[in-house]
């Protein structure tokens, strides 16, 4: 099976609402920009045999042969239950994730915890702090954004599909207030982002789209 490297299709992010001083709130949502290394592929193994199975059926997949790691031809003569106990991901190659058009919902919502060191947490942790710094806030839920065609037929209620995003469509998000938004995107762009990151940035933050 060949690796290529995949586009991005779905987005976490953390919605914080920020206290003003006048006793009002805004939101700000602060995306995890995924930097295919492969890492939670790492720390999780995969979730279920159920769905395991119907990756192998869907791909006409051998079960003796599940997926390359350490360069090494690796076979597996267990039960699936067994095999979705291996760590790292048995789908995990180079890197990617083989089947990361198929991967379960698990997957797809799997946030890193307090001592993952994936490279997209920790980046999200530095632009929260450097957004947040001397502001009142909670944290709210994270939620999850599609990105293209895809019909997963998801129960997961805060899905949406990324072009569809404006103020209407995200839960309980208010519109920071003129003259907080300039101040938020310039910092944001400290960080460098890409010109696709900036795109996710505006538009899980609707009112940003105003600025250039």
């Amino acid at each position: 099976m060949e690796t290529v490297i995949h586009h991005i299709d779905t987005i976490i992010y953390t919605k914080f609402d920020i206290l003003t001083d006048f006793g009002g709130s805004f939101t700000l949502n602060i995306p995890l920009f995924c930097q295919q290394c492969g890492q939670c592929c790492r720390e999780i193994s995969f979730p279920d045999p159920n769905s395991l199975d119907d990756v192998i059926k869907s791909l006409n997949m051998d079960i003796q042969l599940l997926g390359k790691q350490n360069g090494e031809q690796k076979y597996y003569s267990k039960t699936l239950t067994e095999i979705c106990q291996i760590k790292p991901c048995i789908f995990l190659q180079d890197d990617l994730c083989l089947i990361y058009s198929l991967r379960p919902l698990l997957c797809r919502e799997w946030y890193p915890r307090v001592k993952s060191k994936c490279p997209a947490y920790l980046l999200h942790n530095k632009i929260s702090q450097t957004l947040l710094n001397n502001r009142k806030y909670r944290v709210g839920t994270r939620e999850m954004v599609l990105i293209g065609d895809m019909n997963l037929n998801l129960s997961y209620p805060s899905v949406r599909k990324l072009e569809e995003i404006d103020e209407h469509t995200l839960i309980h998000y208010y519109s920071p207030p003129e003259d907080e938004i300039r101040p938020i995107w310039e910092l944001f762009l400290t960080f460098n982002p890409t010109n696709h990151e900036r795109l996710i940035f505006k538009t899980i933050n609707p009112v940003m789209r105003l600025l250039d």
